[in-house]
């Protein structure tokens, strides 16, 4: 759990960044605090934002545990849309397409399959463990089915009567 306080006792606006992990020996949580200047957290949601690009860390992006895990999390959040159920996945892809209007037909068709595709060739789509038990399986189903529509140039939702 990432706990944000604000402090006002610096001019640099610092925040208090606390987290808690449970000890598996004693099931005691203990807390960490360390302080993150404003310019620091807008930096770290700043590579969370850009991350959603690729859906990968960047390989840098190593420098404390924490701050990984998070990112991994926030990344998994962001693809959790994927494990939807197939008719809100269908509603889902539609709005994408929407959000794409501006792309020529074919051209949508062939990149989103391509990069859905990239999606189906990783070991895993979701990184946390939970969230993989829970999504894992639908994702990859719903990867396939819309890959499928998309080869055929059908948009779910759009095109399926």
């Amino acid at each position: 759990v990432l706990l944000l306080s604000a402090s006002s006792s610096s001019s640099s606006n610092p925040l208090k960044c606390m987290h808690s992990t449970a000890s598996t020996k004693s099931n005691a949580t203990t807390t960490t605090t360390t302080t993150t200047t404003a310019n620091e957290l807008v930096n770290r949601i700043e590579t969370y934002i850009i991350a959603t690009k690729t859906h990968s860390a960047p390989s840098n992006y190593n420098n404390n545990k924490h701050y990984k895990y998070y990112l991994h999390l926030f990344l998994d959040i962001d693809m959790s849309v994927l494990g939807k159920t197939s008719l809100a996945y269908d509603a889902y892809a539609y709005a994408i397409r929407q959000e794409y209007a501006f792309v020529p037909h074919d051209v949508y068709c062939t990149k989103r399959a391509d990069i859905l595709k990239s999606f189906l060739q990783r070991d895993y789509i979701f990184d946390n463990v939970v969230m993989r038990g829970v999504l894992e399986g639908q994702c990859r189903d719903n990867l396939k089915r819309e890959i499928g529509f998309l080869r055929k140039g059908v948009i779910p939702c759009m095109d399926i009567k």
